[in-house]
């Protein structure tokens, strides 16, 4: 009986009409389209447009502003159901996400509407299918045009600082319309992010049919393990949990088969439940325990082992269940506790997963496209993918972004990454978010359906308010993130904002123009952002930028983010000294500056680990082509930062410490030898050997504790002539474990000025 028919795909048909204000009821307009356009679902009105040859390529040079047309009209999707219902069966519509502002339809008949972009809307069509033989029904959703979006209610006092800004020609004024909603806030325009509003139904959508009995919400989660042994990836015993919320029609006995098998091989459990249910909406929980059980884990600490759980709520003997929910399980505890020698009001930094230490070593993940709406799950696995082949066992999601769709949750709980989930909130450096009855409504909306999307993942290991906004001032608001968290999940740690309570965003190096030397100055608990700006490889600025923009660089690069005067600081000592470079020489140096820099920043965290105990440089990957501080840029080429954090970001990292200038032969180079080993395994019995150049000056025998960074030992010589690298290797049994290589003729950019300097200082005091 329980059936989901999948309504995406290129069965939709769309089309514009004149805006019309947002109220209720909904405009029934739908016959003044003009015409009708094949579409695609999920999608985007821009990506279909483009598909059909209708706008130009919103990515390549400026044609962004030449479809700026489309966020000016209302839309309409349509596509014909071809269903058929039987006598005592319930029938569901469920869309995971439109964008932004909507209302449905059933042949003509309005469902009801939705402000948001992130919460699943569910709308029963039982009464409107007669029972009996199979027919064709319309399904339309009418979309409100992004320029109708509602805008802040400033006071006096903000609307004359939002004056002042544009009288000084900064970008974006303290007080900005995008707050007040909770649509993606990059789609606004960001430093990385064209301002490009989307409009579509971005998410799945589909038609379920059940028996009398629906099963509304359905997830695990582990309770508590007994006799947990990670180094084995078992557990003697797992309790857990299953939540169900049960929807009848009428007071009835029925019963829950629960079958959780592990993927792949091994013995499954299987459990019978006998139930009483009341007409209306019920909640229940059902403890499982499970013998043997085997451990989720990030992938450089054991298998992320996963089950398949499959609950079927029957009603009546011989009958097929009334319906079927199929959830991931992966059976593990995650919790934080405080980093050693933390200040006392400092938040725990440190994740534990099965109760172990685990040093996250993670990217910031930003929407992988500015048309959300056309990824697919291939996309995201292979984003993942390359993503975790650097090293990386985390992920942050950061808060001007996405919840994103269901693949990118599964993709991370098989490749066993940490997920570190933001809120929609970010950048808010004056004030506090709206607080009226209308957007509380609208984040109780928005934020439950995000946690309940997400929180069947087992990757998933903290909730974060959002990006960049003070607790302090947003009280209320992370009071009632904090609750809705709690409520709705309650079995992860919850982060007021980031940063807060101990993680840096150190924007002194890049947007403060202070010397990637200054990065060793960073006393962070754990290290959310930072980073440096690159162009991409120039067969790929080859096909975003016109010929004529191409170099000397034209307006297109500023309209794609190019930032020339950091840029030019921190490419200085890779270009040639007089004249003027040429295109690959300016790429080839920005690019080695972004490797440097996140060398130096990435090491000198890893070495203070466990007072450390994690990093998030910024960014991974970008949503459209851009001159900014991703690694892999939009045609997924990386950068030359990719070999350099493939040797720095492994579960092993051998690391040189020293002075940080520009060396000649003659110089004295001295430095401190150190290990650092993310792994739960002791490393006994390597060598490691440190060369200058041709010349090996060390070679030692070491120990290296699971879970530690140590000194091993230190090293001292005079630099020959030709001698321009110190390379250090940790072999053993003939095997490289792990290496690095250091270029010492880079020399770092000069002290910055003092404005960028007071700027970056401000902006730390103001989140606080």
């Amino acid at each position: 009986m329980p059936e989901a028919q999948d309504l995406g795909g290129p069965g939709w048909l769309f089309g514009h009409v004149p805006p019309r204000p947002w109220a209720s009821p909904p405009p029934a307009d739908m016959d003044r389209v003009e015409e009708w356009l094949p579409g695609l679902v999920p999608g985007e009105v821009r990506a279909d447009l483009l598909a059909l040859g209708r706008i130009p390529d919103p990515f390549y040079g400026q044609n962004l502003r030449e479809s700026l047309w489309v966020e000016e009209r209302d839309w309409w999707y349509r596509r014909p159901v071809h269903l058929q219902r039987e006598v005592g069966e319930r029938v569901f519509l469920v869309f995971e996400g439109v964008d932004y502002r909507s209302a449905v339809f059933w042949d003509g008949h309005p469902l009801g509407q939705h402000e948001g972009m992130f919460a699943r809307q569910v709308y029963e069509v039982t009464d409107l299918i007669p029972p009996g033989e199979a027919r064709e029904a319309d399904l339309a959703v009418r979309l409100w045009a992004p320029a109708g979006l509602p805008r802040l209610k400033r006071t006096a006092r903000q609307r004359l600082l939002n004056r002042a800004y544009g009288l000084l020609g900064l970008p974006e004024p303290p007080f900005p319309d995008r707050i007040a909603t909770l649509k993606a806030q990059f789609g606004f325009g960001w430093d990385f992010a064209p301002p490009l509003r989307t409009v579509g139904i971005w998410d799945d959508v589909g038609l379920v049919t059940t028996g009398p009995a629906r099963l509304v919400h359905a997830w695990a989660h582990t309770a508590r393990l007994e006799g947990a042994d990670p180094a084995r990836g078992q557990a003697e015993r797992a309790e857990v949990h299953l939540h169900l919320e049960v929807d009848a029609l009428d007071a009835t006995p029925a019963w829950l088969r629960v079958t959780l098998q592990p993927r792949g091989s091994g013995e499954g459990y299987q459990k019978e439940v006998p139930l009483s249910l009341r007409a209306g909406r019920q909640s229940l929980r059902l403890p499982l325990t499970l013998a043997g059980a085997r451990l989720w884990q990030p992938w450089d600490r054991g298998e992320p082992a996963l089950y398949e759980v499959t609950v079927a709520l029957h009603l009546e003997e011989g009958r097929p269940p009334s319906d079927v929910a199929q959830l991931p399980l992966g059976v593990r505890t995650v919790a934080r506790r405080p980093n050693p020698g933390a200040p006392p009001d400092a938040l725990p930094w440190t994740f534990v997963v099965n109760g172990e230490p685990v040093f996250f070593r993670g990217a910031n993940w930003v929407p992988a496209d500015a048309l959300p709406g056309r990824l697919r799950a291939e996309d995201y696995r292979d984003l993942l993918e390359r993503l975790r082949s650097l090293g990386a066992n985390g992920v942050r999601v950061w808060g001007g972004g996405l919840r994103e769709k269901r693949a990118f949750y599964e993709a991370c709980d098989e490749l066993g990454l940490l997920v570190w989930q933001e809120f929609p909130f970010a950048c808010l450096f004056f004030g506090a978010f709206p607080s009226d009855r209308a957007y509380r409504r609208l984040v109780e909306s928005e934020v439950r359906g995000i946690v309940r999307a997400v929180r069947p993942h087992p990757c998933v290991v903290l909730w974060c308010g959002g990006n960049e906004f003070s607790p302090q001032h947003n009280r209320d608001l992370v009071a009632l993130l904090e609750r809705i968290a709690g409520e709705e999940d309650g079995t992860r740690p919850f982060q007021p904002a980031s940063p807060a309570g101990g993680d840096s965003h150190n924007w002194l190096v890049w947007h403060g123009r202070a010397p990637v030397a200054d990065y060793r100055k960073d006393q962070a608990l754990f290290a959310s952002e930072f980073g440096l700006a690159a162009p991409p490889a120039v067969e790929s600025l080859r096909e975003f930028l016109p010929p004529e923009d191409l170099w000397p660089p034209g307006p297109a690069w500023a309209f794609h983010h190019a930032e020339w005067a950091k840029l030019a600081r921190y490419a200085a000592p890779w270009l040639p000294e007089g004249g003027e470079p040429d295109l690959e020489a300016f790429v080839w140096a920005s690019q080695a500056a972004q490797a440097w820099g996140l060398q130096v920043a990435v090491e000198h965290f890893r070495r203070r680990k466990p007072g450390c105990s994690g990093t998030a440089f910024w960014q991974f990957n970008e949503p459209w082509p851009a001159v900014c501080w991703s690694v892999l840029d939009f045609f997924r080429r990386p950068k030359a930062v990719w070999e350099t954090l493939r040797r720095v970001y492994g579960p092993l990292l051998v690391s040189l410490e020293y002075p940080l200038r520009r060396y000649q032969p003659g110089d004295r180079f001295a430095a401190e030898v150190w290990v650092v080993n993310d792994r739960r395994e002791q490393v006994d019995g390597a060598i490691l050997s440190v060369w200058v150049g041709e010349r090996r000056i060390q070679s030692l025998q070491v120990d290296v504790p699971g879970d530690s960074s140590v000194r091993v030992g230190r090293v001292e010589t005079v630099l020959r002539p030709g001698e321009a690298e110190a390379c250090a290797f940790l072999e053993r049994d003939g095997e490289c474990l792990a290496w690095n290589r250091y270029d010492l003729h880079v020399h770092d950019a000069g002290r910055q000025a003092l404005g960028p300097w007071l700027r970056q200082h401000l902006a730390r005091w103001l989140l606080r």
